[in-house]
């Protein structure tokens, strides 16, 4: 009896094993089958596009229709147009032939998407395609809310697997037959699945659109959905406007990339710091003073001292500060009734600042905030502001040329205090830091073209960030254009002892995305930040005269690198984007003693190692590897003539494994060759 039981029960268990078997084979075959037919669609679409932006780069501008839209994108013909308002621009897209069922095309620049959208969010619309909510929601480009689903998986349904790389002011694109649309994304969140409110409008009188998706299996998987809002731009200025300035909502960004040490204590109100031509640092303070710090020694004796009764606003060193030598000061003369400003140019030469140059006298000594910044050509911008008075933006030409006579202009600046101005990283962009009467503060770009000629005209955009109920008290503002923070503005806070970190879009950079802040505990209140030559932050303390100041080095915290058991000499290379460490290709290719063909006319790499290829697009946050298309964390990105790479494209690919322990800041690489 016990071996007919056994008998049936292995039956029981071959049959159930080919049932599972079974099973197996036909959902594989669904997901191979809907992949394939997700990757020919997007594949397809996206190699139309590339067609359309090469035709859209040949063409004439002189062939462009009258009126239209700077920002060609954006789609779908609204239902009840409002011919008064421009809310989409021409649609370049052409549909696809064979699938009449897809009526537009999503593109989202961020996740490197351009996917089809079909009607519909069933599993049989949205195994290949992203779909529409039809009966919950409006067409792209309506007063409403258009919303709109896909998967978030890496086997079938990729479409929104990179949902959390966006933030706040990415683009959203909708194109269909006849219209563009550009969404910026304004709201992030997570929700559980039976919260279907997400689907309603949610801004009376606006054109707005959902994303909906299931969280990542790693965070939840479908027990929760990821809500993804935006609103679309047009060319009315209120209606874009409340999108484009990233109102202030802080995160605690944790450790401080950098290792902050005390250079010097004893200063006395301290307004501005910069590194000289042989090395050592100056500290301009209020009093009239300029210190140097050399040899990691603050020197009793001042290099420079203003006249009986002046007092130092601002210091800004020359571009070229390194062959001529030339630093530039903003004083107020007290002596007089009333004050007087000057600007004045000096000569950094043998440890002490000389020749002096006035550059210009006799402006309004009521100004007693100003902020000065020279760009490549020669140019000098001082924002001057009092209190409640309009501030003016000063401009004068050729101050790094030995003549007496300067062209100059002043434009009017709404009233607040002016406490920092900056140029954007590798740009001529500049950007004011500003702090209204009522306490609030704002951060913004500056046209100044045509200056200095042009006299009078307005130079003021929208802001990129306002403060909203949060309080900085910023000081002076810098952007880094080396190391880890690369790229972003750092505004240093006196009521919050710490940095605020800005984040710009990396394509318009009077977009903002993000905002974190990086506490410095007991250093005190923070009065401004200025960029060395090595990536070090210095900064200087702002304790309103209660108290002695102190200037603070801070040096970027190393990141560690060993390739197949050997340490890299490279680890300086390195930089982490959001989190995501960036490693230089052709550095760890040399440490793998990898080969690899570099294609320069379309910034392509391709490795081999033994039967395994691979292939690297700069611009791409795709692969191919062993001839399937796969992501990557983010994109690979040419910066500084080298191509950099996110570690986790050679993580269990080309033999090899790649780690990253973000406690200990250490990378490691291994493999065989």
């Amino acid at each position: 009896m016990l071996h007919t039981w056994i008998k049936k029960t292995k039956e029981q268990i071959s049959l159930t094993a080919l049932l599972l078997i079974a099973a197996s084979i036909g959902i594989l075959y669904y997901l191979l089958t809907a992949n394939a037919e997700a990757d020919q669609l997007e594949d397809q679409m996206r190699a139309a596009y590339e067609i359309e932006s090469l035709q859209e780069q040949t063409s004439s501008a002189a062939d462009a229709p009258e009126g239209e839209q700077v920002h060609r994108q954006a789609p779908v013909q609204p239902a009840h147009p409002q011919p008064h308002l421009q809310v989409g621009a021409p649609s370049t897209w052409k549909g696809i032939a064979d699938r009449p069922d897809v009526f537009a095309r999503m593109r989202i620049p961020k996740m490197d998407l351009i996917a089809p959208i079909v009607h519909g969010v069933e599993d049989k619309q949205i195994k290949s395609a992203i779909g529409h909510f039809v009966q919950e929601s409006v067409m792209p480009g309506e007063i409403g809310n258009s919303a709109y689903a896909a998967h978030n998986n890496h086997l079938f349904g990729s479409f929104f697997n990179r949902i959390h790389e966006l933030e706040m002011n990415d683009e959203i694109i909708i194109d269909d037959l006849e219209l563009s649309y550009t969404y910026l994304v304004t709201d992030i969140f997570v929700v559980k699945p039976e919260e279907v409110w997400v689907l309603e409008p949610f801004l009376d009188g606006k054109r707005t659109i959902t994303l909906v998706t299931c969280e990542s299996p790693e965070n939840g998987g479908n027990k929760f959905r990821v809500i993804v809002r935006g609103v679309l731009m047009t060319s009315d200025e209120g209606d874009s406007g409340q999108v484009r300035t990233l109102q202030a909502q802080l995160r605690e960004a944790g450790e401080l990339p950098y290792q902050p040490m005390l250079l010097a204590g004893g200063l006395q109100s301290p307004v501005d710091a910069a590194q000289a031509k042989d090395g050592s640092l100056l500290v301009a303070e209020r009093s009239g003073s300029v210190k140097q710090i050399k040899d990691d020694k603050l020197e009793s004796t001042p290099v420079y001292q203003a006249g009986s009764s002046s007092e130092i606003v601002a210091m800004a060193l020359d571009p070229n500060h390194k062959v001529n030598g030339f630093v530039y000061l903003y004083e107020r003369q007290l002596a007089f009734y009333p004050a007087r400003g000057r600007l004045v140019r000096l000569t950094y030469q043998d440890g002490k600042l000389t020749s002096s140059h006035l550059l210009m006298k006799e402006l309004p000594g009521s100004w007693d905030h100003a902020a000065l910044a020279i760009d490549e050509s020669g140019m000098l911008y001082a924002a001057l502001s009092a209190g409640s008075e309009d501030a003016r933006l000063l401009s004068i030409s050729n101050v790094d040329a030995d003549r007496t006579k300067h062209e100059s202009s002043i434009r009017e600046l709404s009233s607040g205090e002016i406490s920092g101005l900056a140029f954007l990283a590798h740009s001529s962009q500049l950007f004011a830091a500003r702090q209204h009467t009522d306490g609030t503060e704002d951060l913004y770009p500056l046209d100044t073209e045509g200056m200095p000629s042009e006299k009078g005209s307005p130079v003021e955009a929208m802001p990129v960030l306002h403060s909203g109920t949060d309080e900085w008290d910023a000081g002076r503002i810098v952007f880094a254009s080396s190391g880890e923070w690369d790229g972003a503005l750092l505004i240093p806070s006196r009521s919050k002892s710490g940095i605020l970190k800005l984040t710009l879009h990396p394509e318009r950079r009077n977009i903002a995305q993000r905002l974190e802040f990086y506490s410095l505990g007991d250093f005190g209140p923070l009065g401004g930040l200025y960029e060395a030559e090595d990536s070090t932050l210095l900064g200087w303390t702002d304790n309103g005269g209660t108290k002695p100041d102190s200037l603070i080095a801070f040096t970027p915290l190393p990141i560690t690198v060993n390739v197949a058991g050997k340490a890299a000499a490279w680890g300086s290379l390195v930089y982490l984007d959001n989190g995501v460490p960036m490693l230089p290709f052709k550095e760890l290719m040399t440490s793998l003693e990898l080969p690899y063909a570099w294609t320069s006319s379309t910034l392509t790499a391709t490795i081999r190692n033994g039967a395994h290829a691979m292939e690297i697009q700069a611009g791409s946050a795709f692969i191919q590897y062993n001839g399937q298309k796969q992501s990557m964390e983010r994109k690979a990105v040419l910066k500084g003539g080298r191509i950099y790479v996110p570690l986790d494209a050679f993580n269990k690919r080309l033999l090899l494994t790649a780690s990253w322990d973000a406690e200990n800041r250490k990378i490691l690489v291994n493999g065989k060759k």
